[in-house]
């Protein structure tokens, strides 16, 4: 998008959006459902990655996805097999928190 913020860009009020944001030892994961936010934080482990996609499958309903950390390309990539509808790998200088992450996953493009 770019060199503008995530919160430059109009809002998509459908969907679910989730913002995470890797770092080395933890997974911060936004939800943004409706103008509501949740926040979890999950070890970035292969526990913490199965929590992850164990979340995904129960809501059941199409997610838009934005990453950003310096594993964001694999992370999503395993990944690919959940009911993902977008997915966007996220430079830190556009959004560097999981809130602004999710934001922006919910922008229409």
């Amino acid at each position: 998008l770019n060199d503008r913020k995530a919160h430059d860009i109009p809002m998509n009020s459908d969907g679910l959006c989730m913002g995470i944001l890797l770092n080395q030892d933890t997974m911060e994961i936004s939800t943004l459902d409706k103008g509501c936010t949740q926040r979890i934080t999950l070890p970035a482990t292969e526990q913490g990655l199965a929590t992850l996609k164990a979340r995904l499958r129960a809501l059941g309903r199409p997610i838009r996805l934005a990453i950003c950390g310096s594993a964001a390309l694999a992370f999503a990539l395993s990944l690919s097999q959940m009911p993902l509808q977008d997915v966007y790998i996220v430079s830190p200088s556009v959004a560097n928190q999981s809130v602004a992450l999710a934001h922006y996953a919910g922008r229409a493009i």
